[in-house]
């Protein structure tokens, strides 16, 4: 059995995830994902949002998000062009301060606050 070819969306999300510093895939019904959002806005970010349930292609950009960094669940977060993961990785690295100087590396303003 051969191997699949790759999505053909593949290339357009890999310039969405270059071309926002801050980005977000999510669904407009996701709890976990107006969390990340509320903890966004906490700290004064402005990440860019695609909701894959509101964009024509979400199911073909999801199944490209998958290819590209195997988590199948939303919130996927990107900085800088890498991935963070979920809300559980946002938290996580809140908490220890990676995601904070992850944002003074790429010179977002934020607004910092404990848990």
């Amino acid at each position: 059995m051969g191997a699949k070819a790759p999505s053909p969306f593949r290339p357009t999300v890999e310039k969405q995830i270059k071309s926002y510093p801050v980005l977000m895939y999510g669904t407009t019904y996701c709890f976990w994902c107006v969390k990340a959002q509320q903890l966004f806005e906490i700290m004064k970010v402005e990440p860019h949002v695609i909701y894959l349930d509101k964009d024509p292609n979400g199911e073909e950009l999801a199944i490209a998000l998958y290819e590209i960094t195997g988590q199948d669940t939303v919130p996927c977060i990107f900085l800088g062009g890498k991935h963070l993961g979920g809300f559980s990785q946002l938290t996580q690295g809140l908490k220890s301060g990676s995601v904070q100087d992850e944002f003074r590396r790429l010179k977002i303003m934020f607004e910092d606050f404990s848990f």
